[in-house]
């Protein structure tokens, strides 16, 4: 997978594409380049929502830095990273069983739901990621992967807000905050955003076909997606698979 490295051009499936307007700020460190295939970002906690470039959230980065929700295990082996899918999602995990129990819970008269884990104090970050994959409802409401090969000792969590991250659109200018890692950025204008369906870039070591067509794929960075499904990373609808067209060809995604 590459990353823009400069301004590019969107091109749109010719059936005519939406603008969305966003208030978002703009992530501390981020690059945005025109054209780029961006994600909305909320930490859950008082940074709001940002924009940034679509990337891979199994990194190191903390939430405030756009990455996922850390859980650390007792080894390099035991941690665990989410993200949300939808707002306002909470996660306990507590040692107050044997083997993993995952439960869902919404407050009374509140909408954000609870994702609560009871587990052993044996339990590793693997049978932690299959309790919560097992639950129907918890697989609805988190995208989540362990550190390593997931064989450590997980560790616990109290009540935390989850990142909530997806899909945005593809950026309509250029928004450069990569010289400050500490501060997102807040624009004067609102900004806008190309929706719908447009064409992307096919990964080189998994790539899409024609015969993927209305299925989801994993998107890679700001311009790439790839066939495989990969846990910490936002998916999209492939929607079309175009003959040359204005200068684009080949896989088209669509951003709701």
């Amino acid at each position: 997978m590459t990353a823009l490295t400069r301004n590019t051009t969107f091109y749109g499936h010719p059936t005519g594409n939406p603008t969305r307007r966003s208030p978002a700020k703009i992530l501390r460190g981020a690059h945005i380049f025109v054209g780029a295939l961006c994600a909305f970002h909320d930490d859950g906690v008082s940074s709001g929502t940002r924009l940034m470039p679509v990337t891979d959230l199994q990194n190191a980065n903390t939430p405030a830095q756009g990455g996922p929700l850390q859980v650390a295990g007792a080894d390099a082996n035991g941690g665990l990273r989410l993200f949300a899918k939808v707002p306002h999602v909470t996660l306990i995990i507590a040692t107050t069983g044997t083997t993993p129990v995952v439960g869902v819970t919404f407050p009374t008269g509140a909408s954000a739901p609870n994702v609560a884990v009871a587990c052993a104090n044996t339990t590793t970050a693997s049978e932690i990621v299959q309790a919560l994959m097992a639950n129907a409802a918890a697989r609805e409401l988190l995208q989540v992967y362990y550190t390593g090969n997931g064989s450590g000792v997980a560790g616990t969590i109290g009540a935390t807000a989850v990142p909530y991250y997806r899909l945005a659109g593809w950026a309509k200018r250029e928004y450069d905050n990569s010289s400050d890692a500490s501060n997102d950025l807040a624009v004067a204008e609102i900004i806008e955003l190309d929706t719908g369906i447009g064409f992307v870039d096919n990964d080189t070591t998994d790539a899409v076909s024609a015969d993927d067509v209305g299925g989801l794929v994993s998107v890679l960075d700001d311009q790439t997606i790839q066939r495989g499904q990969h846990p910490l990373t936002l998916k999209a609808f492939l929607f079309d698979w175009q003959p040359a067209h204005a200068g684009a060809q080949g896989p088209c995604i669509r951003v709701p």
